[in-house]
């Protein structure tokens, strides 16, 4: 037997009230013999006899109540043979458990040996089903819906985490509670250390090499933005000797071929000179035959396909500068329009514009009353000055953390809800601020006001910041899937390369691809959700490593046979409370020392007459 609150033990120091009031109620009084009397000797002690008996019996039963009372609050537990009286199943469904075994994925083995582990342990008193995503499933029919359903998730999960969720549930069922692992025993999944120690645990994991497996490991543009020539980079990852691969940009095959395994390499970068036959924004894919792992037979990158943007600088000489570097790579030109105009907004600005802070102190009026003639809600405030670190959002300054400010405005809306995106703030104050066909900047773009323009981060800064005044999206946000997104724009709805809107927009979606954030029938942002390449190492985690994780306890099991596993659970040993009989016992004791106490006492027979000795 155990207890899961030992600490109430100590209630039982009560029983000691009842004892020490017993004694103190038996004090011998002086002795006076009265003649008159004495013959009522025998009558007293036969009556007294039978009062000690009873007192002595209620005595026993206050003190067996008390302490059983304290047995039951310290809650104790039967140990034997048997299921779990709480148990936390965790399921692996992270992508690479869709690797093909057989022909068939591992994910299906392990549902169905939940299922079978659910069936053994039907009469568990708590059940928790803990997927690789870290959710918590209860109740027999969300339970059962997930072990019939379930398939590899679409990005990628954390096993360990699952893992601790489960331990964190089995440890507060308290004694006899136990968690039952079953995972693809990827490696990458097992190299945090676990701290399980003093829970059961049986963990069902494959022994031996897992099949190779061929993957299109990650796929870049290069650069983002074609006119209409670019390049594709692809990693792929290989099973055999070489790979078809099969390259496209939209809907439209551009490219195919066949890669060679370099000598003593398992992968290689390959570089695809593409001419893109139309213009927008696309997903770039390269793909290879279906293999292991079906999930990373392919890989997309975001690619935007158009002629370079006109681009006219009268904002200084850095930002003439970085304009001539762009367009020396093709990425803006110098002529034509419409074109965005980077300077300080005036009687003679239009837009799409990037408009900037005065130098001039005394020009500050004529450039808000310019704002307010192209519609802009936003105003320069009061000047500021003192050398004051820049905070970006989204990555603006492709996280650069060095930027400050020296001599700068405010940015402050024209009423209230006004809109735009702050893209940077200096404390709590707008510095930067993008709306549509705008980007208005709260400093001057020389050193003597903003760091930016001698940082690394400034040219492409300025290119993303070009891209969204004229309106093609800007620079793709590459995240990973599930993680935090932001809108552009109020009211922006991200769709998928199908045109579906996607229902969520606060996290990142689930399928790797790109998404554009679109607003007004315009792309104001895109999303390239990318999968973790970790998920194509299918290399396994030995059985002894797994346990290592765990802590090396005794009372740890590592297995790749289901039928041991499954009896380690199921038959394993558990705990069963007996709080109940111990305060039914209490109630009883408690129940007949009330009968006693009001019970009459027995009138002892007396004698009517006697003769009195002489």
């Amino acid at each position: 037997m155990g207890f899961l609150a030992p600490a109430w033990l100590a209630l039982a120091a009560v029983a000691a009230v009842p004892l020490l009031m017993h004694l103190l109620r038996q004090r011998a009084g002086a002795r006076i013999d009265f003649p008159a009397v004495r013959w009522l000797a025998s009558a007293e002690q036969e009556a007294s006899r039978r009062l000690r008996v009873r007192q002595l019996l209620v005595l026993l039963l206050r003190v067996l109540a008390i302490v059983a009372i304290a047995l039951a609050a310290a809650r104790p537990v039967l140990r034997g043979a048997g299921p779990p009286s709480a148990l936390a199943i965790v399921l692996d469904d992270s992508p690479s458990t869709g690797a093909l075994v057989n022909g068939r994925p591992v994910i299906d083995r392990l549902r169905d040996e939940a299922r079978a582990l659910r069936a053994s342990v039907a009469g568990v008193e708590r059940l928790w089903l803990v997927t690789a995503d870290g959710r918590v499933h209860t109740g027999d029919r969300a339970i059962d819906s997930v072990l019939t359903v379930a398939r590899p998730a679409a990005a990628a999960s954390d096993v360990a985490g699952a893992v601790r969720r489960a331990i964190g549930l089995a440890r507060g069922a308290g004694d006899g509670a136990a968690v039952a692992v079953l995972t693809d025993g990827q490696a990458s999944a097992w190299r945090d250390t676990l701290d399980a120690r003093g829970v059961r645990m049986a963990v069902l994991a494959p022994a031996g090499t897992p099949a190779p497996n061929a993957a299109v490991v990650a796929v870049r543009a290069r650069p983002v933005r074609w006119n209409p020539r670019g390049t594709l980079e692809a990693a792929l990852q290989f099973a055999s000797d070489s790979l078809s691969w099969v390259a496209s940009v939209g809907e439209a095959e551009v490219a195919r071929g066949i890669a060679l395994r370099p000598p003593s390499e398992s992968t290689l970068v390959m570089r695809l000179p593409i001419a893109a036959p139309d213009t927008g924004w696309f997903a770039a894919r390269v793909r290879i035959a279906a293999d292991a792992l079906p999930a990373d037979d392919d890989a997309v990158t975001a690619v935007h396909v158009g002629a370079p943007v006109a681009v006219r600088a009268v904002a200084g000489a850095y930002a003439d500068a970085a304009v001539a570097v762009l367009a020396n790579q093709g990425r803006v030109r110098t002529s034509g329009s419409p074109a965005v105009r980077i300077g300080v907004p005036d009687a003679g600005t239009a837009l799409p514009a990037i408009l900037v802070l005065p130098t001039d102190p005394g020009a500050l009026a004529g450039a808000n009353a310019a704002l307010a003639r192209l519609g802009v809600p936003w105003r320069f405030g009061t000047a500021q000055g003192g050398d004051a670190p820049v905070t970006a959002r989204d990555d603006a300054f492709r996280g650069d953390s060095l930027v400050r400010v020296r001599r700068w405005a405010p940015l402050v809306a024209s009423s209230q809800g006004a809109a735009g995106d702050t893209l940077a703030t200096v404390g709590d104050a707008p510095l930067v601020v993008a709306g549509e066909r705008w980007v208005l900047v709260g400093a001057a773009l020389d050193p003597a006001s903003i760091t930016l323009p001698v940082r690394a981060s400034f040219v492409p800064w300025l290119l993303e910041s070009i891209d969204r005044a004229a309106g093609s999206g800007g620079t793709p946000r590459v995240v990973a899937a599930g993680a935090a997104l932001r809108a552009p724009v109020a009211g922006a709805a991200l769709v998928d390369a199908r045109g579906a809107t996607v229902a969520r927009t606060d996290r990142a979606p689930l399928i790797a691809g790109v998404y554009r954030w679109m607003a007004g029938g315009r792309v104001r942002g895109i999303v390239e959700v990318r999968r973790d390449p970790a998920e194509s190492q299918l290399a396994r985690a030995s059985l002894a490593s797994i346990a290592a994780t765990l802590g090396g306890d005794a009372a740890h099991l590592v297995t790749a046979d289901a039928t041991t596993w499954r009896d380690a659970i199921a038959r394993g040993g558990g705990a069963r409370p007996i709080v109940l009989p111990l305060l039914l016992f209490a109630l009883g004791c408690l129940l007949l020392e009330g009968w006693l106490t009001r019970r009459p006492a027995r009138a002892a027979a007396l004698p009517t007459s006697s003769p009195v000795p002489a």
